[in-house]
């Protein structure tokens, strides 16, 4: 029975996006669908290409740095026929 005001509480260590790349096309595509849905846009198709392009990146800002890119993929691919996914700076920025 827990007090009020009390909860337990305890870390969960996970590797680094960086350190996980089999993960990338997964993420990609899971973010990919939930941007398109929650947009009401067309959901976009996620190429093999694509894929190795996201896995060739750093992910500083780890997986949610790949959940922005997705995001604005999403959006720009709705404006252009194609985009190109740029590669996120060491810095973190684009």
């Amino acid at each position: 029975m827990c007090q009020a005001g009390y909860r337990n509480v305890f870390s969960v260590t996970v590797a680094p996006l960086r350190e996980r790349k089999d993960d990338i096309p997964l993420l990609a595509s899971y973010f990919l669908e939930q941007s398109a849905k929650r947009l009401k846009l067309r959901l976009p198709r996620l190429k093999r290409a694509h894929s190795v392009h996201l896995q060739s990146c750093a992910w500083p800002g780890n997986v949610r740095e790949l959940q922005s890119v997705i995001e604005r993929a999403t959006i720009l691919a709705t404006r252009i026929k194609k985009y190109r996914i740029r590669k996120p700076h060491a810095s973190g920025s684009f």
